[in-house]
C-alpha cells in the first residue's frame, strides 16, 4: 500500500482554469522476477484518488465540488540491495529502488459552484526513484 500527493495539476480550457490537488491511495501486487543481486519486478494495482481543487472563469475563481475517483497503475521496476539486516529499528533490509509507472484516471465529473462541468483523463507516466527499508 502506498500514497503520493500531485499539487495543483492545470487544465486551461478556453476560459475555464481548473486547479486540482490529487492523492492517490494504491493497493496493488508485485511479481518479483527473482534475478540476483538485482531483483526485477512488474507491478499493478488499483488507486483511490482524493481529489481537491479550484475553477476559475473569467477571473474568478470559485472552490469545486470535485468527486473522489478509482483508477489503476502499472509498471516495471528495479530493487537493488544496500543492506541486508541493519540495525535500525528491527529492519530485515534497506534497498534502492527505480520503478516507471502509468497512472490511469478519469476525473469527468467536477462541477463547479457556477455550474460548469470539467474534466477529462489524468493520468500519465512518472519515474520513481528511492530507498524502501523492510520490517
Amino acid at each position: 500500500m502506498s500514497c503520493s500527493w500531485f499539487q495543483e495539476q492545470e487544465d486551461n480550457s478556453g476560459t475555464t482554469t481548473a486547479k486540482i490537488d490529487m492523492m492517490p491511495v494504491d493497493i496493488g501486487l508485485s511479481f518479483f522476477a527473482g534475478t540476483k543481486p538485482v531483483d526485477m519486478y512488474l507491478t499493478a494495482g488499483y488507486s483511490y484518488y482524493y481529489i481537491d481543487g479550484s475553477v476559475s472563469s473569467g477571473g474568478n475563481r470559485d472552490r469545486a465540488a470535485f468527486d473522489d475517483q478509482s483508477g489503476f497503475y502499472g509498471g516495471i521496476g528495479i530493487e537493488i540491495p544496500v543492506k541486508d539486516n541493519p540495525a535500525y529499528y528491527g529492519a530485515t533490509r534497506i534497498t534502492f529502488i527505480l520503478e516507471a509507472l502509468y497512472r490511469y484516471v478519469s476525473v469527468d465529473e467536477i462541477i463547479s459552484s457556477a455550474g460548469d462541468l470539467v474534466g477529462g483523463e489524468a493520468g500519465g507516466c512518472c519515474i520513481n526513484a528511492g530507498f524502501m527499508v523492510r520490517w
